[in-house]
């Protein structure tokens, strides 16, 4: 989390129906799960136009842990390939959750529920994305790797 970005929800609660009462406990409990929305080259922006921005790829950072809570039906991602080992995300639906959170292609996923890539099996990969919430560890393609989307055609 960068100073600019929203926290939209907390361990699957949204924060417009929270109290700060709540927040507070919700964020002293271990292990805690935040949703958030990356601002824009480190500015803070209104929530409608981080929804319509796509990230500057400049200001990304190397590694972000990212939440697809249970509201999430799809992912919005295919991959490069399958586990064990890690793999790269080859494409993201326009709309799509991965997009929304800043995931592009060339974007590599580490772990998913905190279980590293390397020793995980095909199946096992298969039945964790398909659950919800579920939490991606992804170390972000840097800027000279990222294409624009003319360059992907």
């Amino acid at each position: 989390i960068q100073p600019g970005d929203t926290i939209i929800s907390v361990d699957g609660e949204d924060l417009k129906d929270m109290t700060s009462e709540d927040f507070k406990t919700l964020c002293k409990k271990r292990p805690v799960q935040f949703s958030v929305e990356q601002a824009r080259a480190g500015k803070a922006q209104s929530k409608e136009e981080q929804r319509d921005v796509v990230q500057d790829p400049s200001a990304r950072p190397s590694r972000v842990e990212l939440v697809a809570d249970e509201n999430i039906d799809k992912l919005g991602m295919s991959f490069d390939g399958k586990p064990p080992g890690y793999i790269q995300v080859k494409a993201c639906s326009a709309g799509g959750w991965a997009e929304s959170v800043g995931i592009q292609p060339g974007d590599t996923i580490v772990s998913v529920d905190g279980e590293d890539l390397q020793d995980m099996v095909a199946a096992d990969f298969k039945t964790l994305c398909k659950k919800r919430p579920v939490q991606f560890l992804v170390e972000q393609a840097s800027a000279d790797k990222v294409q624009s989307k003319e360059e992907q055609r």
